[in-house]
């Protein structure tokens, strides 16, 4: 599968998943399993942009579309630093909705990006995200399993991805997943930081 093609994902988040976890090692083998450190911006304005730091490489995933309660994403860029300003100003400000205040021409890392855009504006937040990825392939989706550490925070999560929504479907049904709701990075992210409001038992 390409990785510039627009994809539908269902995610879902809990503190481990059982059963899904059991079929889903039952029907495929582990292709690879990965480890990441990564940083990802968020801000009350962004809603619709995932913006991480991950492997030496700012990476932007834009949410184009939802539908039978999947969310479509699609790559828009993944930049090495050194960033010129220009380019941040472009890409960051309109429509993500960072606010990108006076920087300096070049931006050379990551921790100057967050010392840049995050430390001078309280509404940025940075969230540290550690990621143990088990990644499988089944019925022309691929499949995720992961350990997750949200700033140390523990959760697990499951994800299937496909062009083909009703494969996506499909395998979230043979899965056990119905009961689970779609929530991606960004969704998580903002609830666990209150941007968002969680959901409650009687939602």
């Amino acid at each position: 599968m390409s990785e510039t093609a627009a994809r539908f994902e269902f995610r879902a988040f809990a503190r481990n998943f059982g059963i899904v976890e059991d079929r889903l090692r039952a029907w495929a083998d582990v292709d690879r399993i990965r480890e990441s450190d990564e940083i990802y911006l968020v801000s009350p304005a962004c809603t619709r942009h995932n913006i991480k730091y991950r492997g030496g490489l700012l990476d932007i995933k834009v949410l184009v579309a939802e539908r039978d309660g999947l969310q479509q994403w699609t790559p828009h860029a993944k930049v090495s630093f050194p960033l010129a300003r220009d380019w941040l100003a472009r890409e960051l400000a309109h429509p993500p909705g960072l606010p990108v205040g006076p920087l300096p021409e070049r931006i050379g890392s990551a921790k100057t990006l967050v010392e840049q855009l995050v430390y001078p504006h309280p509404e940025v937040l940075a969230v540290r995200v550690f990621k143990r990825r088990f990644a499988f392939s089944l019925e022309g989706c691929l499949c995720e399993l992961a350990e997750v550490e949200f700033n140390s925070a523990a959760l697990a999560t499951a994800c299937i991805e496909s062009t083909d929504a009703r494969a996506v479907a499909t395998l979230r049904t043979r899965l056990g997943l119905d009961d689970y709701p779609n929530t991606s990075y960004l969704t998580a992210l903002r609830q666990l930081t209150g941007l968002d409001p969680i959901p409650l038992p009687w939602d």
